[in-house]
Order: structure tokens, then sequence, then C-alpha cells
């Protein structure tokens, strides 16, 4: 279904682009009828594969969760397709709510009657031009004790479930990782190799920039005939223990609550992040650097100096190499030092127990304070091609 998917977006594309060209002289011209032919022609494809691809039964799931401010189409191509780039972010605290599964804390809402279950995605690395994909265990049928779900497991497509052709799936606090049957194949990689993660989908003009934690392999997808075959899942969790994604998401939760750190003083930045829930004097000394805090006692990287005014607008320089910005608990598992409240993923997949909390479901997101949307798949690609059959027949100059 989804290489059926992939197909479809394109040549959606294509059609949206030539209909919204202006006419070069004459729409009425003998020279124009042959566009206009060609156009209305892939338009009824596109309707006919619309209504094939799209068909609900079709989805293992109801909703894609994500930012209501983007494209509802590109926000359906970038999860259908998994790996593709998804537009937007919304908070992890998102979906820790959606897959809440005793009574929320207060002034959080409760989904435990509309969702049966939430699957996060955080997106935006790769791999040697592969997409590396955050989720958490649940995605592959198990909890984060490695027990399978005694609900109704996460479906990629209506009743087909991820398989391991080898291996186990992923520790939710380790940095491992399962990968598809093309990833494996293609980058000839086995159980027990490790790899690096790449910022981004760099072009081979471009200097690549490299992750330095490494992921183990501990498990390898039977094949799915779909673009997850391309994918290397790894924990979510492990993406926030990488250096620039901290300082990153450190930054926009700055923006968000309006701190200006380039026009405040070490410690009123030191305050704002403890505020924000960080262990200042814990956090990656790239992260101490880059935000010009205060240095630790005892700490030679840092020297403790007031800042020139000239200088405050200035980009900081990093070392070349990251510094890690997580430690390790007594059991091995990951702790990020970026705290979750500025964690934020890509999209959450949402399964719904009925109807009825379909419904209510959408609506609440619809009229919530959050700019986050609800999104049918089904539904955005039947809007998409109205309108798209609304430009061909409201004056276009390819409508004849």
């Amino acid at each position: 279904m989804t290489q059926r998917l992939t197909l479809f977006f394109i040549a959606l594309s294509a059609v949206n682009v030539v209909v919204a060209q202006p006419s070069p002289n004459d729409a009425k011209s003998p020279a124009s009828q042959p566009i206009k032919t060609a156009t209305h022609q892939a338009f009824a494809a596109l309707r006919r594969e619309a209504q094939r691809s799209f068909d609900p039964d079709q989805f293992g799931y109801d909703f894609i969760v994500g930012r209501s401010n983007g494209s509802a189409l590109g926000l359906v191509a970038g999860a259908t397709n998994i790996g593709n780039r998804i537009p937007g972010i919304i908070p992890y605290s998102l979906y820790e709510d959606m897959s809440r599964t005793t009574p929320p804390p207060p002034g959080h809402s409760d989904y435990r009657k509309l969702v049966r279950w939430a699957i996060p995605i955080m997106q935006g690395d790769s791999c040697d031009g592969r997409p590396i994909v955050g989720t958490s265990p649940q995605m592959f049928g198990y909890d984060d004790r490695g027990a399978p779900v005694a609900d109704k497991p996460f479906e990629y497509a209506r009743g087909h479930q991820y398989a391991l052709a080898e291996g186990r799936v992923f520790a939710p606090r380790k940095f491992e990782a399962i990968i598809g049957s093309e990833a494996a194949d293609q980058g000839h990689l086995k159980l027990g190799d490790k790899f690096r993660a790449t910022h981004g989908f760099p072009s081979p003009y471009e200097k690549s920039d490299v992750h330095t934690p490494q992921w183990t392999i501990v498990g390898i997808f039977k094949p799915t005939r779909t673009a997850h075959d391309r994918v290397l899942f790894v924990p979510l969790i492990s993406l926030y223990a990488i250096e620039e994604h901290c300082i990153g998401l450190t930054e926009q939760n700055m923006l968000q609550s309006g701190f200006d750190w380039r026009r405040s003083t070490p410690e009123q930045t030191r305050q704002f992040l403890k505020n924000s829930g960080f262990d200042v004097d814990n956090i990656c000394a790239a992260t101490r650097l880059y935000f010009r805090i205060n240095e630790r006692a005892g700490d030679e990287l840092l020297k403790d100096a007031a800042v020139n005014p000239a200088d405050k607008n200035k980009q900081p320089i990093l070392n070349e190499k990251d510094s890690d910005a997580f430690r390790y608990d007594t059991d091995g598992n990951i702790i990020p030092d970026l705290p979750p409240s500025a964690w934020e993923i890509s999209t959450v997949l949402v399964k719904t127990r009925n109807a009825f909390s379909n419904e209510t479901l959408r609506y609440n997101f619809s009229v919530g304070s959050l700019p986050v949307a609800a999104i049918s798949p089904a539904a955005a690609v039947r809007d998409a091609i109205d309108d798209l059959e609304k430009l061909l027949s409201q004056g276009s100059p390819l409508n004849p």
C-alpha cells in the first residue's frame, strides 16, 4: 500500500502544479487543448487511486496527530510514507497523555476512554541516506518491559504488524535499533553492527554532520514491502541524548517561553534552565558553552567571565566532536540532559476505541488551545482532491 501512496503523492503534486499554472497565451487556443485533456485524465486517475489507496479500512490507525498550522497533506505524506519529513513538531507531553493508562495529573486531559493506543514518531536524522525514526517498543507489539502488549497491537496497515526475521525489539532507554529488511540488505548490516546518525538528509555535495552516539542493531524485520523496509528504528528517548538535539530543543523552549538568553546574564540563563527542569550542574559541556552559562565548580572548560555586549548576537562555536548530552542510571538506561518538559516529537499515530471516541477526539483537538490537529489520512486526501476539482471548475485556464 505504501508504495502506491508514494506514487500518488508524486502525481498529486504534479497535477497541482500544472493546474495552478497561468495560461501561456490563450487558454482557448488549440495548442492548449492537449494540456487540458492530459490534466483532466490525470485528475481522474488520481481520484480513482485516492479511493483505492486511502480507504479508511486499509489503515491500521485512525488519526495522525500533528501540527495544525502546517499542511494536512504534508503530514499525511510524511506519516504514511514513514521516514519522510513531517512538517512541524508537537509536545511529547501530548503523546504521554494519550498513552497514559492511569489517571492523569491535574491539568492534563484524560484520553483513556478515547484512545486504544498511541505511537510516537520522531524523524529528522538519517544513516547513509536512509531515515532514522525514533519511536517506542509499542510500535512493534511490545511494552517497555519487552512483554507483548495486552491490548490490540499497532498495525502499520489493517491486518499487518511488524514481524522480526531475527533478533529482538530494542529496549526503550538504550542505544539499540531494529532495522528494516532493505536497510539491512543494502546497507550490509547485521545483528551486532553499530551505526551513527547523520543530522538531516545532506546531499552528496554537503558536508555531513554525524552525531557521536552509536546504536547497536538488535533486530531485523521481515520485509513489509513498504517504505518502512528502509527505516532504522531507534528508541525515541535516545534521540534526546544527542547534543545538537539537546541544544536545539532547549533554545526552542526558550523562544516559546519568551526568554532571550543572548540578552541575559549567565546566572539568569542558569536559573531559567533550572526552572525548566535541567540539572544545571550536570548538563553537557557543549550546552553550557553554547548558552554561555557559568562553569561548574572545578570545571576547566569554561571560564566564568562577563560576555562582551558586542558578542551577544554571535552564534557560539562548538567543538567538532559532540559531547555526551546524557548519563546512564545504575541499570545502564539513558537519562538525557534534556528534561521531558522540553521534549518534542513529529507526530502521534492513534487508534481510537470506537466511532464515538473517533469523533470526540477529532472535535476536542479542533477546539483545543494547542496548535494540534487529528488528521484522518483518507479525509485529508479527499479534501485535497476536492480542492483541485474546484480549481479545475472555477476559472482555471485548463478548464475545458
